[in-house]
């Protein structure tokens, strides 16, 4: 089955959740709407003083799920003439009238008096004309159509234990759930309606009591500026180099903004969220780096060092499990200048001198010219095999796919085929001219230095292998094993390339890199509150004060407790109201800070019910507030069933945009899950 989502764009649904009853298809909206409607750009008429009303209005008719079940004609079915707690089907009548003018007509503007009246019969405080809050409207409004629509005959209230020692969190949420049903079975808990673990902790024995609680609207308060302090101060910035296999694709210096404890076993799972980031990192291996050369290797579980003469360097771990592998660094060279980065070769304990020049290959071929490409006469052989062109064309391919990564190892397989054709003992003779003269200019030496700083070098390899000075690390040809060359612990390896020869590339820069940076990167302090601060805020953990002492039900004593809420389940449609107005010593006080909220938003980390990898929100509704609580006036801004966004002020409704919907003004939010 699927949905049709703001956009227009049929989506699948991925996933049902065990608290999931009613999915509605709202591609049923777009079968009954007329030619030139109004689908929704409709305002409402101001009956005086009731801006409140009106932005609560754009926000709930732009909640498509539920239009299309009163538009299609499905509540009707579902009105309850027989609750007392309800308008016996009055407000559902009215709230259906209302929708229709507002979808199906070609009117600017509704009248929603006779919406107002039926909640004023149960809520006398909307009766007259004093300004009145919006997310109170909401609440009420959809506490009362929920009663108007409620399938259940009798109420029944039943008191429920806490999770036993032998109940799963899943029966026990389930088991609330049910409860809550048959109290309130109605479309309005299907689409708003979700669940929160409450848990109140034992200061003694650390036993947790755990109930769950239903709820149409997230409230979330904002935590004073100091719980922001102290959170930020949890964290740290970290800069370091990421140098990928073999030199194919740019170094890359990371700028991650992470938890002070994060080890660097951490890092790659870090590192693969920042945007534009296209590598897919499993496991690092990390060094330390001072004055070019390496330092030490560090642990996975060391927390960054505070040296600041020490670069880090981080790179892919090859070695497998229980291998026996030898990881040294391999100094790069350009002419007489060392790069500052080094890189790593990972060697088998049992490599032989062949396989240690094929190695190195891989990181030189980077910077050389394939033997088959006549530099002078910028004339390439056609006939014959040119990884150049074969890496080229395969580039240009992959640049097509959207966020594509390369396949790294196509590309070794390609210089691995060149260097078994040019480096073998008979090479084929459609090659050889070529490679008689790549060999008399080659483009790069592998040295050995004794001592890192030693101005004397050894030359092991330069097109050919340099059996003089191999004999002294007992290598008399590529098959003998390199144990000499690894026996002492101050030899160092060396790339040179040689800058005068016609087969080095253009434009060499071995430290060139590509910089990347998470979000939150530099940022000392944040000037803003952002809507994670309050969802964190709201699931962390409070001890409760002197006085609220509670009855343990493992240890039996009175003790003072911990209470913790968890997000298990959130419903279809998400009402997330950020808690503005507060009760200050002579009234009420409005707090303006602006709370930097998604578009997009994850749910992911605050959910612990089954649903956690279904925990994809779109922003669809805000409901927003200017000036202060002697005063002030109510709007709205909406992204409708076409895709656009709109500002609802009244009766006067004009196109908006994505860039306008985060301000001070925002009050109450509402979020659609995707896939659901």
């Amino acid at each position: 089955m699927s949905t049709k989502e703001g956009e227009g764009d049929s989506q699948k649904i991925d996933h049902i959740s065990p608290f999931t009853r009613t999915i509605i298809d709202v591609r049923d909206l777009e079968r009954i709407l007329k030619k030139g409607s109004n689908h929704g750009v409709c305002g409402g008429h101001n009956l005086g003083n009731t801006c409140f009303m009106n932005s609560s209005i754009a926000c709930l008719s732009n909640c498509t799920e539920l239009t299309t079940y009163f538009l299609t004609g499905k509540y009707e079915k579902a009105i309850n003439k027989k609750n007392k707690l309800g308008l016996q089907g009055k407000l559902a009548n009215a709230w259906a009238d209302l929708l229709n003018n507002y979808w199906n007509s070609n009117k600017n503007s509704g009248n929603p008096s006779n919406v107002k009246s039926a909640v004023a019969k149960k809520v006398k405080k909307f009766s007259g004309f004093n300004q009145q809050d919006s997310n109170e409207f909401m609440t009420e409004f959809l506490s009362l159509l929920s009663e108007d629509l409620n399938k259940t005959e009798k109420k029944t209230y039943k008191e429920l234990k806490e999770k036993g020692k032998d109940e799963s969190e899943l029966d026990c949420a389930k088991r609330f759930w049910e409860n809550h049903l048959n109290r309130n079975d109605s479309i309005i808990t299907d689409l708003f309606s979700g669940l929160l673990k409450s848990e109140v902790i034992c200061s003694k024995c650390g036993f947790n009591n755990i109930t769950f609680d239903p709820f149409n609207t997230l409230t979330l308060a904002i935590p004073p500026y100091s719980y922001l302090s102290r959170k930020k101060n949890t964290y740290r910035d970290f800069s370091f180099f990421y140098i990928p296999k073999y030199s194919i694709k740019p170094n890359c210096r990371i700028n991650i903004h992470v938890l002070k404890e994060t080890p660097f076993k951490g890092l790659a799972e870090e590192m693969n969220k920042i945007e534009g980031f296209n590598h897919k990192l499993k496991k690092l291996i990390f060094i330390k780096v001072s004055d070019s050369k390496l330092k030490s290797f560090i642990d996975e579980n060391e927390i960054k060092s505070e040296n600041k003469k020490e670069f880090i360097f981080s790179f892919d771990d090859e070695r497998k499990e229980n291998e026996k592998v030898n990881v040294i660094p391999l100094y790069m060279w350009k002419g007489k200048n060392i790069s500052a980065f080094p890189r790593l070769l990972f060697l088998k304990e049992n490599c032989n001198f062949g396989e240690l020049k094929k190695e190195i290959y891989y990181f030189a071929r980077s910077y050389i010219l394939s033997p088959l490409k006549d530099k002078k006469n910028n004339r390439e052989e056609d006939e014959l095999f040119n990884v150049d062109d074969e890496i080229e064309k395969y580039k240009n391919e992959n640049e097509k796919k959207v966020k594509e990564p390369y396949d790294e190892n196509k590309l070794w397989s390609l210089f691995d085929k060149e260097y078994n054709e040019f480096f073998k003992e008979n090479v084929d003779e459609k090659y050889k001219e070529n490679v008689d003269k790549f060999l008399e200019d080659f483009p790069y030496e592998i040295n050995l230095k004794k001592e890192f700083d030693d101005n004397e070098s050894i030359i092991l390899f330069k097109g050919k292998n340099n059996m003089e000075n191999l004999k002294e690390f007992n290598i008399n040809n590529d098959s003998d094993s390199i144990k000499g060359l690894l026996e002492d612990k101050n030899y160092c390896l060396n790339l040179v390339l040689n800058t005068r020869s016609n087969y080095k590339a253009e434009g060499i820069n071995l430290n060139n890199c590509e910089n990347h940076s998470s979000k939150d990167f530099g940022k000392e302090i944040r000037v803003t509150y952002t809507l994670d601060d309050l969802l964190e805020y709201f699931c962390s953990k409070e001890n409760l004060e002197k006085g609220n002492e509670w009855k343990c039900g493992n240890c039996k004593e009175r003790v003072e407790v911990a209470k913790k809420f968890s997000i298990f389940y959130v419903p279809r449609l998400m009402i997330i109201c950020l808690n503005r107005f507060h009760h200050s010593g002579y009234g009420f006080s409005k707090n303006d800070q602006l709370i930097d909220f998604p578009l997009e938003l994850d749910m992911g980390k605050y959910i612990c019910g089954p649903d956690k990898d279904y925990s994809k929100y779109d922003l669809f509704a805000v409901s927003q507030h200017y000036g202060g609580t002697g005063g002030g006036h109510y709007t709205a801004v909406c992204k409708n069933y076409d895709g656009k966004w709109y500002n609802y002020n009244d009766s006067s409704v004009s196109l908006s945009s994505p860039g306008s919907v985060v301000s001070s003004a925002a009050y109450v939010l509402f979020y659609r899950r995707r896939n659901w």
